[in-house]
């Protein structure tokens, strides 16, 4: 009798094993299920390593079962033909809303994760999209030409009397919503009537740069402190605040003109068709958590767009961006006007500037 106990006995365990090892590795693939991978889209440079380190790499940590893989080359034409044959790679997407019909590229934000009565109100905001930071534009100076008397207004970017000396200015179509705005606003035009664009006021205040052989024209940001340390320009516009003060830290003596100050609000949407729409609104919440917005600025010199988190910008950087200056004004875009008419805006600043 015990012997056959004992054989039972066995015979139970070896089931009981074989079901718990059997129970584990059908486990397995749903464990392995759990983990979801989220592609960010963005511009790269300092402010994506600042995105990384700041933003994505303490989310992950806070949620384990989420990876987030950070990319680069946000292009407009390559969302499009991943909406339109259903290839859908990218779950957020920072960058600029170039269509009037946002519905048919992102999901809805969900404001009862995103805390969105919190947020900066922009034009660059909608119901498919959110804003996540600012930056600020503008026109930069070398401190030496000028001394205790520096430019400050786009008047006086464009005044050649008072403030003699070549002019860097910015060549590339994405940029004519900035650049013409500024020479509208050098030729005189009110801020509340840039829009529709002056471009007669605009390209005749930027013509009288050419034809009095001050204008330097260049195409890539990085130029532009560049120009300015190489004594190419007296003044060169427009800059990023960011690449003026890493060019002081790295031994420039550039001033800002904040009086030309043009905020861009940095973008941020779910793209629709995301398989994981749910976790990438979460993230969205999470950088605009009023504890977490101002992080960037640690690391780049730019601000929240949580209006709660204005007090948190580190003291670093906080005069490079518009927390610093509670006494500017700056200039901000039209988005829906430029959404509308963008495309040719850029084309006729292209027109003008290739000299065709």
């Amino acid at each position: 009798m015990k012997l056959v106990i004992a054989r039972i006995s066995r015979s139970l365990i070896a089931a009981v094993t074989a079901g718990a090892v059997l129970t584990a590795t059908l486990a397995l693939p749903a464990m392995a299920q759990d983990k979801i991978t989220l592609v960010w889209v963005g511009y790269g440079g300092a402010s994506g390593e600042a995105v990384k380190k700041l933003w994505l790499e303490p989310f992950m940590k806070a949620h384990p079962n989420i990876e987030v893989i950070y990319q680069t080359g946000v292009q407009w034409a390559k969302l499009k033909a991943m909406r339109e044959t259903g290839d859908v790679i990218w779950d957020l997407y920072e960058g600029d809303l170039y269509a009037t019909d946002p519905e048919n590229y992102f999901e809805k934000i969900d404001c009862t994760v995103v805390p969105c009565n919190e947020i900066m109100q922009d034009s660059n905001r909608s119901t498919y999209t959110i804003v996540t930071r600012t930056l600020v534009n503008g026109f930069a100076y070398d401190k030496a030409k000028f001394g205790d008397n520096p430019p400050k207004t786009w008047q006086d970017f464009f005044d050649l009397q008072k403030f003699p000396g070549k002019r860097g200015v910015l060549a590339r179509p994405t940029a004519a919503g900035t650049v013409l705005m500024g020479a509208m606003t050098g030729a005189g035009v009110p801020r509340d009537q840039l829009v529709p664009y002056k471009l007669d006021k605009a390209f005749e205040a930027l013509n009288k740069l050419r034809d009095s052989g001050n204008l330097v024209l260049f195409a890539q940001g990085p130029q532009c402190p560049q120009l300015l340390r190489d004594k190419e320009v007296v003044m060169a516009g427009h800059c990023d605040a960011g690449s003026i003060v890493a060019a002081n830290e790295d031994g420039a003596n550039l001033g800002f003109a904040w009086d030309s100050s043009i905020v861009l609000a940095a973008s941020m949407a779910v793209v629709k068709g995301s398989k994981h729409p749910k976790e990438a609104m979460q993230l969205i919440a999470y950088i605009l958590d009023k504890n977490n917005n101002a992080k960037l600025s640690a690391q780049v010199a730019q601000g929240p767009a949580n209006t709660l988190a204005i007090d948190k910008v580190d003291p670093k950087y906080k005069d490079w961006t518009l927390a610093g200056h509670p006494e500017v004004k700056p200039l901000t875009y039209d988005w829906p006007y430029l959404r509308k008419d963008g495309q040719s805006i850029n084309a006729a600043y292209e027109k003008w500037f290739s000299g065709n």
